[in-house]
């Protein structure tokens, strides 16, 4: 945590392409508008600007729950089954990134 603060310091708070490529990979690590803000002294109305003008959405590339249960045609419990024995692991309470689809179809059809 030291060395991010410390590059936070050190990097320019005009150097918006530094930011929004930091920005872009902490909301896909699953990370809040409002964690985002906070990191790097911004408002989180101002980190989903960011992402709307330089990607079109705020949205991150994870997904919720029920958008990997309806993927792979399981039941939400099921989903939180795999977390819960340790097949699957979550970005953050209850986003997912999309390799889970991939993890969790892979565990079914091994088990057929």
């Amino acid at each position: 945590m030291g060395g991010e603060i410390y590059l936070e310091v050190l990097m320019p708070k005009t150097s918006w392409e530094i930011y929004n490529g930091k920005i872009k990979d902490l909301r896909d690590e699953g990370k809040t508008l409002q964690q985002i803000g906070d990191s790097i002294g911004r408002t989180r109305e101002r980190v989903r600007q960011i992402l709307v003008e330089k990607y079109g959405t705020a949205d991150s590339e994870c997904l919720t729950t029920k958008q990997v249960s309806e993927l792979v045609g399981r039941s939400k419990s099921t989903i939180n089954n795999l977390r819960i024995r340790g097949i699957i692991t979550s970005v953050n309470c209850g986003r997912w990134k999309t390799e889970v689809v991939d993890i969790i179809l892979n565990y079914y059809r091994c088990r057929i």
